[in-house]
């Protein structure tokens, strides 16, 4: 009668254990390769690359696990989560905006005021008061220094609601320097304008 070899079944070890083992084994190899680079990231020498290495890992993972889950979202999503307009939808520069904006560069209320729609003054109760209260703010702002040196049409769309939306960036001269400041018209169905963001 032959002896079993003892290579082929090591004394105390359970065969069906092996995956469970195998299983262990990777989990406690990560764990303490991320003890390692974390170690290693935080050592006075390394955390100049370290830490911005961990973060560049880490982001790259966050973006695999996005696309991932995006990939597997419904098919009617669109790629990358951004949502575009037909080209047919676009608008052209709008005349009564452009009217305002002309208003302002030259500091003029009266110009201003009668394009604001009768929607965005409710709540005013006099009108000429309101109008040289507007004038006396642009006045102030022009001794200041203000200067409206441009406009860039930035695009437009309709909305639903029968308004549409205008964005534009205004390039303005003030006391401490040049800034473009970003605005969006919303016009109402009377064409005027009936909010200023």
């Amino acid at each position: 009668m032959s002896q079993p070899d003892e290579r082929e079944t090591p004394r105390g070890r359970n065969p069906l254990l092996s995956p469970l083992r195998s299983l262990l084994h990777q989990i406690i190899k990560a764990v303490v390769l991320v003890f390692l680079a974390l170690r290693n990231a935080f050592r006075p020498k390394a955390v100049r690359y370290g830490v911005p290495a961990l973060l560049v890992v880490a982001a790259a993972g966050w973006y695999a696990l996005n696309t991932m889950t995006q990939s597997s979202g419904p098919a009617s999503a669109p790629a990358g989560g951004t949502v575009s307009v037909p080209a047919s939808s676009l608008l052209p520069p709008s005349p009564t905006v452009e009217q305002y904006l002309k208003a302002q560069a030259a500091f003029d209320a009266k110009g201003m005021w009668s394009v604001i729609s009768d929607e965005l003054k409710v709540g005013v109760q006099d009108a000429t008061a309101a109008t040289q209260q507007l004038q006396t703010e642009l006045d102030t702002a022009r001794q200041q220094g203000r200067r409206y040196r441009g406009a860039t049409y930035v695009g437009g769309i309709p909305m639903r609601e029968g308004q549409n939306v205008y964005f534009y960036v205004l390039t303005v001269d003030g006391p401490d320097g040049t800034v473009d400041v970003p605005y969006i018209y919303v016009l109402g169905r009377d064409g005027k304008i009936v909010s200023i963001q």
